[in-house]
């Protein structure tokens, strides 16, 4: 990796996919380019030239655990963060805008999985709130569980999203 060079521009969406629970639906990620441990955040992905947020966070909300909702049903971003890190030896910077689902729970479906999907996603769980709270675990973005913990509480920004920061992991 050539240091010298800006960081590429790879902005995404993701969703905060929660069960009536509480729980919030993570997937396990692991870059073997890079020698940080795995790592733990939504569903989602980068955004295709021409698409829009919502429609991001709803194909790949679909992609990466067989929930099928129309981008309208995501309703407007809950939060973003932004930030810069290193993804198979390419500098990035972007900003994540994130989505909320709440559902009666799902088994989540891998078989839509992207060749490099299957690379990187080590696999998925649900996480209760006081897990996500107490963990050792890198869980992408910093705050997700202080936000998780509101939005299952009912609580929806008035205003537009919630800065969550930088992405940190």
């Amino acid at each position: 990796m050539r240091t010298d060079e800006p960081p590429r521009r790879r902005d995404s969406a993701r969703v905060i996919v929660l069960d009536r629970a509480g729980r919030v639906l993570l997937l396990e990620t692991y870059d073997d380019h890079d020698d940080r441990p795995a790592f733990w955040l939504t569903p989602g992905g980068g955004v295709e030239l021409g698409e829009s947020i919502a429609g991001t966070a709803a194909r790949e909300l679909a992609e990466e655990t067989g929930i099928h909702v129309p981008p309208d049903a995501l309703g407007p971003p809950v939060a973003v963060a932004r930030g810069e890190w290193t993804f198979h030896s390419t500098r990035l910077v972007g900003e994540d805008t994130f989505f909320v689902l709440v559902t009666d729970g799902v088994t989540v479906r891998t078989d839509g999985w992207t060749p490099l999907e299957h690379e990187v996603h080590r696999g998925w769980r649900w996480w209760t709130l006081d897990e996500l709270d107490a963990t050792d675990a890198v869980v992408v973005p910093a705050g997700l569980a202080g936000l998780a913990r509101r939005l299952a509480g009912g609580w929806r920004p008035e205003d537009g999203h919630t800065p969550l920061g930088w992405l940190a992991f």
